[in-house]
């Protein structure tokens, strides 16, 4: 997947920011339906924060998550 540089007036930039969730002592919680979930509420809201997924990968204990957004996106703002 070739990713997209962000640009305005003054600057040109590719940010990209890796992302790890990891459940209360690593439980195994995301999995079946939970899993299936987790994977559509985070392809609704990356495009509703102005981001661009780059990859995800869940497992059921963590996942990773790398997304590509502008420097105007804080990680801090995601929490919910």
């Amino acid at each position: 997947m070739k990713q997209m540089y962000h640009s305005n007036d003054t600057c040109v930039l590719l940010i990209n920011s890796h992302l790890v969730w990891c459940p209360k002592r690593r439980r195994k919680i995301v999995v079946d339906r939970l899993k299936t979930r987790l994977e559509e509420l985070i392809r609704e809201t990356a495009p509703e924060l102005e981001c661009e997924m780059v990859a995800l990968e869940i497992m059921p204990d963590h996942l990773h998550l790398v997304v590509s957004a502008t420097p105007q996106i804080e990680a801090q703002r995601t929490r919910g």
